[in-house]
Order: structure tokens, then C-alpha cells, then sequence
């Protein structure tokens, strides 16, 4: 058996891992402009902790650092809350690289997704810190940049998001035009707020709702996906299959 040499370079160039993390900047946009500057720190700080996690791996292995934990981390981060303390973030990310990816033997040898896998592991860790407290994204044409984060606030929640307050029975949809527009964001207990349905489905298609950092937008979300889509980064057939499954059982 021949041993390794070392790798002579750090970092394995991947152009298709490349498409996807191309494919998630509109998210990462979304995240900065909805929630602040704290939200593009996060996902570099993962990206960082990341790196450094599978280069201790990999390094053993003697074998160069993927691009593909740029894809897991960012994806990590995506989906915290823009609340999320940084400690909670990086043990997160630690757990994903480390035991849902390396002890597995590395990129495409993990037979969970690590940036799930991760998100599963801080929300039974840290429930509070996932689920106490919500940032509301911010308004005007400027949203949130010249802000570091809309959680600082005054109108930071504590408590449960919109579509959770939907899902209690605090919000109620209609069709009636004396119901708001304004997304609520906070709903006292015992009360109920009527809500139209077109204001629902316009801040779940924009964003403009409170919930994890990257995922609110599905237009942004949507945008990312035709780009796989058209680049044929992820297999066509497996996308359409889904879209026409799921659309068949909603």
C-alpha cells in the first residue's frame, strides 16, 4: 500500500460545489438586507470554524479542504434565526463538520446532510436560545443596511413568529378587506388578529417576515433554484419530480 503524499494544495477546487454556493447568494443577500450585517458575519464566521474543523481532518488524511464545507456552513447558518448567539453557531458548525461529515471519511462519504444534521443538534441543545426570540425583518426600500441587526430593535420579539402565532390560532386569514396587511409580529395572548391572505402570501414570496436568516424569501430561494436548475448543477428530473410530487399532494 502506497502512503500519501501531502496535498499541494489547501484547498480542493469543486466548479460545480462553486454553482451551488453561487446558487445561495441571493439567500445570503436576502439575510443582509432583511436582518442586518450581524447575519453576513454568521455565515463567514461558520465558513471559518468550518474550514479550520475539516482542515484538522483533513490534514491527517492528507488530503486538501473541500469547497464543499463552504456549502454546509453557509447552509448552516441560513437556517438559525438572526438571533442566534455566535457560541451556539460555531458548536453548530463544529458538530456538522466533525460528526456528521469527517468520522464518515469526508466529502461524499456522510450519509447525513451535515448542515441538517447541525441544526438538529443546536435546536435539542439550545431551544431557548433557537426559539425565544425572533428579529422582525426590517422595512423601507433600504431594509436592513445600514443596520448591524434588526434584533437590537425596538420592535425585537420575544416569542413566537407570525406563522407560528398562525398555526396557534392567533392569526386568522381573510379575505375581507377590514383585515390588516400589516404582518403582526406580536400577538398577545387570548387575542386574535385577522390577517389577508394576499399579505401572507406577498411577505412569504419577498421575505418581509420573521423567521430563520436565509429561508423567508421564497422568491430568493426560487431564484437560487433555477440557477441549479438551468446549469444543470442538480439533476433536472430529481427537481421536477419533486416540484410535481409535492404540487399533487398539497
Amino acid at each position: 500500500m502506497t502512503e500519501k503524499t501531502k496535498p499541494k494544495t489547501i484547498l480542493l477546487k469543486q466548479r460545480a460545489i462553486r454553482r451551488v454556493l453561487l446558487a445561495l447568494l441571493p439567500c445570503v443577500a436576502g439575510a443582509v438586507y432583511f436582518f442586518g450585517w450581524r447575519s453576513l458575519f454568521l455565515i463567514v464566521w461558520a465558513g471559518v470554524v468550518g474550514f479550520v474543523v475539516e482542515w484538522i481532518f483533513a490534514r491527517r488524511r492528507k488530503e486538501p479542504v473541500t469547497e464543499a464545507v463552504f456549502v454546509t456552513t453557509t447552509l448552516f447558518a441560513l437556517v438559525m434565526p438572526p438571533t442566534v448567539p455566535w457560541h451556539v453557531l460555531t458548536i453548530g458548525v463544529v458538530f456538522a463538520v466533525m460528526f456528521a461529515k469527517e468520522i464518515f471519511g469526508g466529502f461524499g462519504r456522510n450519509i447525513f446532510n451535515p448542515a441538517l444534521a447541525g441544526r438538529c443538534f443546536v435546536y435539542v441543545c439550545f431551544p431557548v436560545a433557537l426559539t425565544a426570540a425572533w428579529a422582525p425583518p426590517a422595512d423601507g426600500i433600504a431594509g436592513a443596511l445600514n443596520l448591524w441587526t434588526t434584533a437590537s430593535s425596538p420592535d425585537a420579539i420575544t416569542g413566537a413568529t407570525p406563522l407560528a402565532n398562525l398555526k396557534a390560532g392567533k392569526i386568522l386569514l381573510s379575505s375581507d378587506s377590514s383585515a390588516t396587511s400589516e404582518i403582526p409580529f406580536d400577538v398577545a395572548d387570548g387575542t386574535t388578529v385577522e390577517l389577508r391572505r394576499s399579505a401572507l402570501f406577498r411577505a412569504l414570496a419577498l421575505g418581509r417576515i420573521s423567521g430563520t436568516m436565509g429561508v423567508t424569501s421564497a422568491l430568493l430561494i426560487t431564484i437560487g433554484g433555477l440557477y441549479l436548475f438551468w446549469t444543470k448543477t442538480a439533476n433536472r428530473t430529481i427537481i421536477v419530480t419533486l416540484i410535481v410530487t409535492y404540487a399533487a399532494l398539497s
